[in-house]
């Protein structure tokens, strides 16, 4: 598990966020999935009929699991990704974040995943301190009728010179709501994405929530989004321990945050 894009690493709160190609994925994957998937595991892929969405959702899977195994590489308990369990949830018919769990227990770790049609995205945080999302989002050519639809006016203000970073607004949006949704439908309209000396933040209007959001390039007009919350309940200092912004780590293992 060397050839991975560190892009965000911290300790207090756990945080870790990694970035993968899918071919370095691909070449890692055993054969047999129940070499590393639970039984439920092998229930819920066995339900994929396309063959796209089956490959992302291993991919992601595996990603995940060795990135806990990394986190706790002191236990050898990890050696067997069979005990760690990722599965999907659902809340009002709509799906929400993957449960992780362990030994068939709930953990209190909250896990967020992104595809593009060349990586996965993943990330892993304790929601006692953080609530988290990611999205990768490959940058294009938007239309009018796309800003209008989806953006505020603030946000189609802005664009109205940058259009370069659109779809940048756009993942901060996904991204945003995945870290703090409770199984409300998304409404990208509701998520207002800000930019202040090179600050990036999204404001949820229905929730009275803000979340900083982090932008990393990790490929050929391809940008990986991390969204972070800061829980109310919670004492840590955000801004004092996290106060510096991510960027790529191409060698896999340093962290961001030093």
């Amino acid at each position: 598990m060397n050839d991975r894009n560190v892009l965000m690493e911290n300790s207090l709160p756990q945080v870790s966020v990694h970035y993968s190609s899918k071919g370095t994925l691909r070449r890692e994957l055993p054969s047999a999935e129940s070499m590393w998937l639970s039984r439920r595991e092998c229930l819920f892929l066995s339900e994929f009929r396309d063959a796209s969405r089956r490959e992302e959702w291993l991919l992601g899977r595996w990603l995940l699991k060795n990135m806990l195994a990394s986190l706790a590489k002191a236990s050898s308990c990890l050696h067997d990704l069979r005990r760690i369990e990722i599965l999907p949830q659902k809340h009002n018919s709509l799906s929400t974040r993957p449960l992780l769990m362990f030994d068939g227990e709930s953990t209190n770790f909250a896990v967020s995943l992104s595809h593009s049609d060349c990586g996965v995205l993943a990330g892993i945080a304790d929601p006692l301190e953080l609530n988290m999302g990611v999205d990768l989002v490959e940058e294009r050519p938007v239309r009018d009728g796309f800003l209008k639809l989806w953006f505020t006016r603030n946000e189609q203000d802005f664009l109205r010179t940058r259009r370069d970073l659109a779809m940048r607004f756009w993942g901060a949006k996904e991204a945003s709501y995945k870290a703090i949704q409770k199984g409300e439908r998304f409404v990208p309209t509701a998520f207002e994405v800000g930019v202040s000396d090179n600050d990036w933040h999204c404001y949820c209007r229905e929730s009275n929530r803000a979340c900083r959001i982090d932008v990393t390039s990790v490929g050929l007009s391809v940008s990986a989004i991390i969204a972070t919350a800061h829980c109310a309940s919670s004492r840590f200092n955000f801004r004092e321990n996290t106060g510096r912004r991510a960027s790529c780590c191409f060698s896999g293992t340093r962290p961001l945050f030093v």
